[in-house]
């Protein structure tokens, strides 16, 4: 899948070579999308086999670890990337989650979030459970964290 559509509009705000931290960085995809773009990248990944995948491709520093427990005061980046990082969070633990995630961010920062549109949760074929947000709700964590949408885009789930 070529993640072009829903990585690029972070790109019309930063400039190479801007320093992107990918939390839920899988295999390496979007890290790499990103460095051939002129970015240097770091990822956080709690898969140990998918970490060692996205190292391989990338040659980037990639943090094996759950990004409940990360220290994210010890990096200094320019953008974080969210692509299904939080899908699986608890409501009621979104807020502090990205809290944490944002100590890593340099000011002016900027964040690629992607979420499930909908209402409260839903459990897919393989049990794995979606936390649903309307756009209200997630603008309203969003003014908490004193966070503003620059952009938005609405697409199909290939999951769900």
């Amino acid at each position: 899948m070529d993640p072009t559509p829903f990585l690029e509009p972070l790109t019309w705000f930063l400039s190479p070579p801007a320093h992107i931290l990918d939390v839920g960085c899988g295999s390496g995809r979007d890290l790499l999308w990103f460095q051939r773009r002129g970015s240097r990248v770091t990822g956080v990944e709690r898969s140990a086999g998918l970490a060692r995948l996205a190292r391989e491709i990338t040659k980037a520093t990639i943090y094996e670890a759950d990004f409940g427990t990360l220290d994210f005061t010890c990096l200094c980046v320019h953008a974080l990337v969210l692509i299904g990082a939080l899908v699986h969070h608890p409501h009621g633990r979104f807020a502090e989650a990205l809290k944490r995630m944002l100590q890593a961010l340099k000011k002016p920062g900027f964040i690629l979030l992607s979420s499930k549109e909908g209402r409260g949760t839903r459990t897919a074929s393989d049990g794995r459970v979606f936390y649903l947000w309307r756009d209200h709700e997630l603008r309203r964590e969003f003014d908490a964290l004193r966070l503003s949408v620059l952009h938005q885009r609405k697409s199909a789930s290939l999951t769900l």
